[in-house]
């Protein structure tokens, strides 16, 4: 069986903590990925999904907040105040 690359929820959670550090307002979720993610299309599908289940957990936790304005809009992330 060939071996799939899958980012691991405890990488982008440290990824997504430090990026939390220096953020500003709205950020899209896209541009929390790392940049050795966005090399391959499998590659950044993975990063997405993993980046939104731990965002979700984040805003569930009450450290950020999460909007999406339209159907298949960007979806936007800021830190709680």
């Amino acid at each position: 069986l060939k071996r799939s690359v899958v980012l691991m929820p405890d990488e982008a959670f440290r990824n997504i903590r430090e990026q939390l550090e220096s953020l500003v307002g709205w950020q899209t979720l896209e541009s929390f990925s790392v940049k050795a993610w966005k090399k391959t299309r499998q590659r950044r599908r993975s990063a997405t999904a993993t980046n939104l289940a731990v965002f979700l957990e984040l805003a569930k936790l009450g450290e950020v907040e999460i909007a999406q304005n339209e159907v298949f809009s960007p979806i936007l992330v800021k830190k709680h105040n």
